[in-house]
């Protein structure tokens, strides 16, 4: 999947509006998983990320114009997607003990990735699985 990281040192303390509307978002991961899915109006998502105590509120939408295959019919299906959505992405915390942190057991799935000592937050992740939950 293409890289869409954003430095969270890159963030004031009254948030950062972007837009994302690069294809390769969108038609690298349909490659990757093989999806039946063709983009026939370009996808754009819209985010506005605001830092909070503990992670970073994502709001954003999703706009676009796919086509899809018809589960019943297997024709195809034009699918406007306009979809509106509300994260709460939780930076990474340590493990409270040894035994949790081989395990994983208190490790929350977070789109926040510490790379080389810095942290990012994953764009492309969060936009990725807002787009896949609008598909019907």
């Amino acid at each position: 999947m293409q890289n869409y990281r954003i430095p969270l040192s890159e963030i004031s303390p009254s948030g950062k509006d972007m837009t994302l509307d690069d294809p390769a978002i969108w038609q690298g991961p349909l490659a990757e998983f093989r999806m039946d899915c063709r983009i026939i109006d370009p996808l754009k998502a819209e985010l506005g990320i605001m830092p909070l105590e503990g992670g970073y509120l994502v709001r954003g939408s999703i706009t676009g114009t796919v086509v899809l295959p018809c589960n019943r019919c297997a024709e195809d299906v034009t699918v406007t997607v306009d979809s509106h959505f509300e994260n709460f992405e939780e930076t990474a915390a340590e493990p409270e003990d040894e035994e949790a942190a081989t395990t994983g057991e208190d490790l929350l799935e977070s789109r926040v990735v510490v790379e080389n000592g810095v942290s990012y937050l994953d764009l492309g992740a969060i936009c990725w699985e807002e787009f896949v939950l609008a598909l019907p």
